[in-house]
């Protein structure tokens, strides 16, 4: 090959040079010569391309209009979080294959959705995020599920607060969480929440929700979960990891290369077969031929137990996923356990030490510095967390992986009526029951989406709502 005999050429007269700068020089041009251009070709066009899908993605999010609305839960809600999974599943219908032209001369991306609970003074708000044009979808699902809901548009709650760190007046601690396993593996679900006999649901954001609820002046508590409809493309990996664990033979998909060696050692055993009256391979005593297909029968209940669960994961619907979380307040009134030890408490209960664990990533998304220039690196990180919190950012900061539609449920729900007090007197509730849905609701923008006949109950005056 040019480029081989380039390389052992150039390493020749390189080292012929006494000068160990002009050896590196001659070597570098004469390997540029002879072919190696197109190494650095490769490179650049590699580099220019991921600017210019950066560039026009940057451009075409740009255009996307966004709307914010708040979700009041039913006052006499009993649904367990299977409604609100049915509204995940609904929401699947978002996703859209882009073509080359859209990818790499518009820009255009999938669209996505950012599910948020937040507390404000103590006063605790269920919010969705979606671009206008699936407002509609949004609605629908939620009226589906909840025909009492009232949904009404409000103002971005982040805006007006800093971005940039350290400030003068506020303090911040956020994170962003990542899986602890392989993706496939599921996390604990709100079904693992019901007893088996009584069948009553403990549910798992009673804590978060008693934390917000008793929030003070001045602090705010924020959970972002952001979900990205997906294809099933997803599942070709966890079915992979299946067969590995069972021991499940795979067939290696080989290029022409690989067809042509092939076919050459199959020629080769025939011929030596016949010169020396060898059985070949596939007769040999003890052949793979007489293995087991699986092992699956002999696995430990252990290793069932989790192939039996990456199962269950793949049957359902997933969503790419990203959690994140801030606790902002004004440097007087600021408590780093209000929000650390709630969220952080709240997210174990969905982690099992078999199967799968959701942990914060302290290390590199979160707000945490050791040994040097500690304060200068805590708001620098301080800063990038509450930049990518405000506009919901997907692929910055930690890899998003994938939630089923019954792990977001287990996360993101509305609190059923038999939770506590507190929870029942803090989170925002309609008064009055609907008999039915709205047929049609205008759309204009920054008009309230709810029927004249059910009043908001507005939250209370001193708590800012941008």
């Amino acid at each position: 090959m040019p480029i081989v005999g380039g390389i052992s050429n150039a390493l020749n007269a390189a080292m012929a040079n006494p000068s160990p700068i002009l050896g590196a020089w001659d070597f570098f041009v004469y390997l540029f010569t002879n072919g190696g251009w197109i190494v650095f070709l490769v490179i650049f066009l590699s580099g220019a391309r991921f600017a210019w899908v950066y560039y026009i993605e940057n451009e075409y999010d740009k255009t996307r209009r966004w709307v914010m609305l708040a979700i009041d839960v039913p006052k006499d809600n009993v649904q367990s979080p299977k409604a609100v999974e049915n509204i995940f599943a609904h929401l699947a219908g978002a996703h859209g294959s882009k073509t080359l032209q859209e990818k790499y001369w518009i820009g255009n991306t999938q669209d996505w959705f950012s599910f948020e609970i937040i507390s404000i003074g103590g006063y605790v708000q269920f919010i969705i995020r979606t671009i206008v044009q699936f407002r509609d979808l949004v609605e629908s699902a939620i009226y589906a599920q909840y025909p009492d809901a009232v949904i009404t548009e409000i103002e971005d709650y982040t805006t007006g607060y800093p971005s940039v760190y350290p400030h003068e007046h506020y303090d911040l601690y956020g994170t962003e969480f990542a899986l602890v396993e392989d993706q496939a593996l599921p996390i604990r679900t709100y079904l693992e929440f019901e007893h088996t006999l009584t069948q009553e649901f403990k549910d798992p954001l009673s804590a978060l929700l008693e934390t917000m609820g008793k929030l003070g002046d001045g602090e705010q508590l924020w959970l972002q979960i952001i979900i990205v409809p997906i294809d099933d493309s997803w599942k070709k990996n966890a079915i992979a990891l299946i067969k590995k664990m069972i021991g499940e033979k795979q067939k290696k998909k080989n290029g022409l290369a690989g067809a042509l060696l092939g076919e050459l050692s199959n020629i080769g055993q025939t011929a030596s077969t016949q010169i020396t009256g060898a059985p070949t391979g596939a007769q040999k005593t003890g052949s793979r031929t007489d293995d087991l297909p699986s092992r699956m029968l002999y696995l430990s209940p252990y290793d069932k137990e989790r192939v039996e669960a990456i199962s269950r994961k793949i049957k359902k619907i997933g969503f790419l996923t990203k959690i994140r979380s801030v606790y902002i307040a004004p440097k007087e009134n600021f408590v780093v356990q209000h929000g650390r030890e709630a969220l952080i408490g709240t997210i174990k209960q969905f982690n099992t030490s078999d199967l799968n664990s959701i942990k914060p990533d302290t290390k590199h998304v979160g707000v945490h510095a050791h040994y040097f220039f500690i304060d200068w690196r805590k708001n620098i990180k301080k800063t990038k967390v509450m930049i990518r919190y405000k506009n919901r950012s997907v692929y910055r900061g930690r890899n998003p992986f994938v939630l089923n539609i019954e792990e977001l449920a287990s996360i993101w729900h509305f609190p059923q009526t038999t939770e506590t007090v507190p929870i029942r007197h803090m989170v925002q509730k309609t008064e009055f029951k609907r008999i039915a849905p709205p047929s049609s609701v205008p759309f204009a923008e920054g008009v309230a989406k709810e029927p004249a006949a059910v009043p908001k109950m507005a939250p209370p005056p001193n708590i800012p709502l941008g």
